[in-house]
């Protein structure tokens, strides 16, 4: 019934007559460089949905994490700006640890962030946002099987330019920012960006009078320098920090369904306890006190009890370099860049007043890429009579690190004191140390024929080889119990490859409106296991992910330029998707990332923009999926039919954007956006289910004078309760879980000066 009533819509305003559109209005042309070269959005063969600096602003945007309210196909969140992750099309993944990426590449200038924390809160200066939706392996390469987020910064200028931006709102939230660009030199041009946040967050611990608030800090420098007529150099440095003050969550109980009482899980067998102690040691033995727990936490999901508030800190260093040289024949570009990430965290795991599991982590990384790129040019060499346009590159990726995390179990939690008595300790404690060293490499190269004035194909090939050297060390001092069985050291090389084509024809069937058909394959490398206590489930890792798409897309620019219309319908082949849980293996939980055999995703999208007059704007975007477990099953019992995780059947956004011609240059936007129940978790277990939601958002910014402007704001505006993660602990002891939840309704102002 919705499919029918958004095409009868579309179909009524096809049908308005052509001369009630006596103003010359049209809608301002998008220009995206998603196959490395500018184009227009609507000549790209692909699905893309691009913002400007201009509509970011108009939006309110402080990161990119309000993308999924523009964007219905995009489902964000996470536990903590420490561990972001992202899906498009129910297609991405929540593994946080060293070893593990994305599904979803996040790139900012160009250069590939592994663990985008950073684009949370370290991004400033921001000049577009594309997300390309489906696999992108051809040119982005790597772990991009879900699709790709480019976030590119805005360059320095040769006129002098400066700002600043302060802003105030509800929650304690404060932020204050800016930027001077312009000329060093004849040669030379330069900009520096810094921004400072802070906010008392989404949630409060009560005992501690702590909430999980946070503040981040970022700089960035970018030199620009004209070396000769052909040759140009882009210097980049930018450091960021994230302070954040509680790592908070709300503990969730299911009813056990032998003894008949929620529990949040437990370390230990339940049927090799004695009968008085037969309940879980995370949340505590007595059903009362898990009941009183539970009680409060359903009273007030935002205001928790906790032992242990926790805290986070990260702090994020990058430095690139680009060349560009340009001569009669080709484009060489060559990127190097280098990132390090440093974060230290604790965290109250079962999330109660129980002193039961806690969790500290310490985790160093460094990446470094290099990319060198050749980009076909105007009358160059092999184009054809410039019919064909074409790019090839070498990409290079390491990541080495090291990450600890050491739980600990108390004596408070109720663990039986036979356990502590034969090893003489207060407390269990269980350490799992990694090292990695992880390379990739990979030769691509992609190019388009224009057979005829109307007609062109695509070809694309991508060769990715990789491989990662893990040490992965488990420490206890009470071995058996709870978590590792026995100590143990393992090394290992864990090597994945695959050659991902790309096949697209597109057909101008004039010179508004083109028709497309494109096959795409995606892969992900595989990996080694995180918090998986037993040596044998560590041997050999899991394996690497596979995705086929076949995408048809329709994009055209209608009523005079008036309404931008795109569509596209895909079919996925998923093979061995990596899907991460909590299970039980030899009577103890375990996390553990398993390959789901087979599965088949179909969607379909639609985007529309319809400028109704000169001074309003409609926005539309609706996303429709079926996306369940074709074959999976793992040590927790079948999850085959399941619906997958973060894939709402449906979800729709709606935007008003007013801006008539005054002096003050008005600007209001409305947004109203939709998402159906989706689950966290493939189990498909009640309290890892998201019911449907609804999220209002409002701006309204003029200028005050010739250098000062006033944005105010409303996000969230009817304070919805959304969660941003869901864990969830092993069924066979017990179940629950722990959610931790997004913002709730936030308002304030925000003043511009530009000098």
């Amino acid at each position: 019934m919705k499919k029918k009533l958004i095409i009868s819509a579309i179909a009524a305003q096809l049908m308005v007559p052509q001369g009630l559109q006596a103003e010359t209005l049209a809608l301002e042309e998008v220009i995206v460089t998603a196959e490395k070269r500018e184009q227009s959005l609507q000549e790209v063969p692909a699905s893309i949905s691009a913002f400007s600096s201009s509509q970011i602003e108009q939006a309110g945007w402080d990161d990119i994490s309000q993308l999924e309210t523009s964007i219905p196909s995009v489902s964000m969140g996470g536990d903590g700006d420490s561990r972001p992750f992202v899906f498009i099309r129910g297609v991405g993944s929540r593994k946080f640890d060293i070893g593990s990426e994305g599904s979803v590449g996040v790139f900012v200038d160009e250069i590939y962030n592994a663990r985008f924390s950073s684009a949370l809160s370290g991004i400033v200066d921001i000049e577009r946002i594309e997300v390309l939706k489906g696999p992108q392996g051809t040119l982005y390469g790597r772990n991009t099987i879900g699709g790709a987020v480019s976030l590119y910064t805005v360059k320095p200028t040769d006129e002098f330019e400066a700002r600043v931006k302060v802003a105030f709102g509800n929650e304690g939230y404060q932020r204050m920012g800016g930027y001077v660009s312009g000329a060093l030199s004849d040669d030379w041009v330069g900009r520096i960006s810094a921004s400072v946040r802070e906010d008392d967050g989404n949630m409060y611990e009560v005992l501690s009078g702590k909430n999980d608030g946070q503040e981040a800090d970022a700089v960035r420098l970018n030199l620009l320098g004209q070396l000769s007529d052909k040759t140009s150099l882009e210097f980049t440095a930018q450091s960021a920090t994230l302070d954040q003050s509680a790592r908070l969550a709300q503990a969730n109980g299911e009813m056990h369904p032998v003894f008949g009482f929620y529990q949040l899980g437990h370390a230990i067998p339940l049927p090799v306890l004695p009968a008085p102690l037969k309940a879980n040691i995370m949340a505590g033995i007595k059903a009362g006190t898990v009941a009183n727990i539970l009680q409060e936490a359903a009273l007030d999901p935002r205001n928790v009890k906790l032992d242990r508030p926790g805290f986070s800190y990260l702090e994020t260093d990058l430095v690139s370099l680009k060349i560009e040289h340009e001569n009669d024949n080709f484009l060489f570009t060559s990127i190097t860049s280098r990132t390090s990430d440093d974060l230290h965290e604790q965290t109250d795991f079962e999330s109660t007043t129980r002193n039961a599991i806690w969790t500290d982590v310490v985790q160093d990384s460094r990446q470094v890429t290099q990319e060198f790129r050749f980009t076909s040019v105007d009358s160059g060499m092999f184009t054809l009579d410039d019919r064909l346009t074409w790019v090839v590159g070498l990409y290079y990726f390491n990541d080495k690190g090291y990450r600890k995390d050491d739980y600990s179990v108390e004596e408070q939690g109720n663990i039986p004191p036979q356990y502590y008595q034969a090893a003489s300790v207060d407390f269990s404690q269980a350490r799992q140390d990694v090292t990695l060293d992880n390379k990739s490499f990979a030769l691509y190269g992609q190019a388009t024929l224009a057979l005829t004035d109307q007609l062109n194909v695509t070809v694309g090939i991508r060769r990715s080889e990789d491989e990662k050297d893990v040490i992965t060390q488990m420490i206890t001092n009470t071995p058996g119990y709870p978590f590792v069985a026995a100590p143990f050291t393992l090394p290992q090389t864990l090597e994945y490859s695959s050659t991902d084509p790309k096949l697209s024809i597109d057909y101008a069937i004039n010179e508004n409106a083109m028709a497309y058909i494109t096959y795409a394959s995606g892969y992900k490398s595989g990996g080694a296991q995180f918090a998986s206590w037993a040596q044998a489930l560590n041997v050999g890792g899991f394996d690497k992910e596979q995705l086929d798409s076949l995408e048809i897309g329709y994009k055209a620019r209608l009523l005079d330029n008036r309404l931008q219309l795109n569509m596209a319908a895909y079919r996925y082949d998923y093979t061995d998707q990596q899907v991460q849980a909590i299970v039980v293996v030899n009577g103890s939980p375990a996390g553990l990332t398993s390959n789901a055999a087979e599965s088949e995703m179909d969607g379909f999208e639609l985007e529309m923009n319809y400028l109704l007059t000169n001074a309003l704007r409609v926005d539309f975007n609706y996303f429709n999926q079926d996306a369940v477990f074709g074959s999976f099953e793992d040590v927790s019992g079948s999850k085959t039919g399941n619906p997958m995780q973060f894939a709402p059947e449906n979800a729709y956004t709606l935007a008003l954007n007013y801006s008539p011609d005054s002096e003050n240059n008005l600007q209001l936007r409305a947004e109203y956006s939709y998402k159906d129940e989706f689950q966290f978790d493939a189990g498909n277990r009640a309290i890892s289910l998201e019911p449907d939601h609804s999220v209002v958002n409002f701006t309204a910014a003029m200028d005050l004078n010739e250098s000062m402007s006033l944005r105010l704001y409303c996000n969230n505006c009817s304070d919805e309760l959304i969660r941003t993660q869901v864990t969830t602990f092993a069924t066979a002891q017990g179940g629950g879980g722990r959610s931790i939840y997004g913002p709730g309704r936030r308002f304030g102002a925000e003043f511009t000066y530009n000098f």
